[in-house]
């Protein structure tokens, strides 16, 4: 069985299926390496506890232009280890973002976004992103101080979420936040 994403690399979700990656818990990596593939790279995962609501400028999704904002993510997407190429057909960004209850932040100029999926029993904080020429200048901190604000507020004491290994940046900002490291995954890829 296979799963194929926005930037056209098709999955398998176990080491004997066709496909050219997979992605697996750091714990179940062996099996994988046993069967042929390779590591291509790795993530932490974290836990990051929620913080006290606040006011705060951005726009919710009800307020954003949906067409933008895949676009905007589109963008953004080029920059995070792993997914370059992606691109969402509309029709899948849409699906994709009302698949599940979230917090979704985006600033009004649409140069940021945080996306909080909302599941249980822990949410996922997606993903995060700022556009380059806006970077620098703690509009990330503050796009991940919102949704963390507003996840709270429902009563959520933490969420979780991957941060490539040699983000630096990344790692940094959640660990202000108080992240601790709770596992890791592996993205492998098929010889050949």
């Amino acid at each position: 069985m296979t799963w194929v994403r926005p930037d056209g690399k098709v999955f398998a979700r176990s080491p004997e299926d066709d496909g050219d990656y997979a992605e697996c818990r750091e714990d179940d990596v062996e099996r994988w390496l046993a069967a042929g593939w390779s590591v291509q790279r790795r993530e932490d995962e974290y836990a990051v506890p929620t913080v006290a609501p606040a006011p705060h400028p951005f726009l919710d999704l009800e307020a954003a232009d949906l067409e933008r904002l895949r676009l905007l993510d589109d963008e953004l997407r080029q920059d995070v280890p792993g997914t370059a190429g992606w691109g969402w057909t509309h029709e899948d960004f849409v699906a994709e973002t009302y698949s599940s209850p979230s917090v979704y932040v985006v600033t009004p100029g649409y140069d940021g976004i945080c996306r909080v999926w909302l599941r249980e029993p822990t949410p996922h904080l997606g993903f995060v992103g700022v556009r380059r020429s806006e970077r620098g200048r703690g509009l990330g901190r503050s796009l991940v101080a919102a949704a963390l604000g507003e996840t709270n507020a429902l009563g959520f004491s933490e969420v979780t979420t991957e941060i490539d290994v040699e983000n630096a940046a990344s790692q940094a900002l959640f660990r202000g936040f108080g992240a601790r490291r709770i596992g890791g995954f592996v993205e492998l890829a098929r010889p050949g």
